[in-house]
């Protein structure tokens, strides 16, 4: 079932998670939680965060 799955996909759907605000994070979405400073903003589509 997963061999079915593109990279592309499974890409979005990171991103998509990542950029979602949570309750439990005060509103925050996980990448601002968890990534360091403002580069956050610098993810690209692929769902890996440039910093620096």
């Amino acid at each position: 079932m997963f061999d079915q799955v593109t990279d592309e996909e499974i890409a979005e759907v990171e991103r998509k998670l990542n950029l979602r605000p949570r309750k439990c994070l005060s509103y925050r979405a996980p990448i601002e939680v968890f990534c360091d400073g403002p580069h956050w903003q610098d993810a690209t589509p692929g769902g890996v965060t440039v910093i620096g």
